[in-house]
């Protein structure tokens, strides 16, 4: 099976559709996905990328992304790399006045039973940091 690694410009021109023949041919190969011909891979950091030029650019809220970058999850030839603390990170970024970044940091603190050395008052208040 054939394996892409996907940019956050391909990726934005599925979500968007805002170039029909980039849209069509990004198209074609998230249906191959779903019918398990290739298989594609995205990267972490692709997600942030994703975040940041989403909430800037075109004006999407929090809500907004957290559903486009969720529903990369449930394709299932879509391999995301770090996918289990990307999935912790995006439920802290939910409910939280974090960005994608410092949740992320989050989650893979708490997953490893780690502390975080900040000063960042929000991120702080989330989780206990390095005396």
């Amino acid at each position: 099976m054939k394996t892409f690694y996907l940019d956050t410009n391909y990726i934005l021109r599925f979500i968007l559709a805002d170039s029909k023949e980039q849209f069509i041919e990004s198209k074609k190969l998230f249906q191959s996905g779903v019918e398990k011909k290739v298989r594609l891979v995205i990267l972490s950091q692709i997600v942030f990328e994703l975040d940041f030029i989403l909430r800037r650019v075109y004006k999407f809220n929090k809500a907004e992304v957290v559903n486009v970058i969720s529903t990369l999850f449930i394709i299932p030839t879509v391999k995301i790399s770090n996918a289990k603390l990307l999935l912790s990170a995006l439920e802290v970024y939910k409910g939280e006045n974090l960005s994608l970044v410092d949740s992320y940091l989050h989650a893979c603190a708490h997953a490893n039973n780690a502390k975080i050395a900040t000063f960042d008052k929000k991120l702080r208040k989330l989780s206990v940091h390095a005396e």
